[in-house]
């Protein structure tokens, strides 16, 4: 049978925004150094981690896969879109590779596409 701390711990570590698995743990300062070098004008609606970093198979070099929703990015072209996220991202390890989506696109996104797959099994960052 668990003692109370081992389960209290078992129960923190399973728990971040949903899920706060080690790799999570490890990627929240990263993430909050991306986040606030984002222009202000980026109003966040959500910080999805998902591939490797977000289903806990991230190996020690892994980069951070992320979805990030914004209306900011609604009449933003892709190119535009990953050159305001890159800029955000250059200088953070490890490597973040960010994407930027609208609510709008997040929530039309076929399941079996790897923006569907993220939404429906990604950790919520944001």
């Amino acid at each position: 049978m668990k003692s109370v701390a081992a389960s209290w711990l078992s129960s923190a570590i399973d728990d971040f925004e949903g899920t706060l698995s080690m790799d999570l743990r490890q990627i929240k300062q990263p993430l909050k150094l991306f986040i606030s070098a984002l222009p202000k004008a980026v109003k966040l609606s959500q910080v999805i981690v998902f591939g490797s970093r977000g289903d806990g198979t991230a190996l020690k070099d892994s980069d951070i896969d992320v979805i990030v929703v914004s209306d900011y990015f609604l009449d933003i072209s892709e190119d535009n879109r990953l050159d305001v996220l890159y800029k955000a991202s250059r200088f953070i390890s490890p490597e973040i590779h960010p994407w930027g989506v609208t609510p709008e696109e997040l929530s039309k996104a076929d399941k079996q596409s790897t923006l569907g797959a993220a939404r429906e099994s990604g950790k919520q960052f944001v």
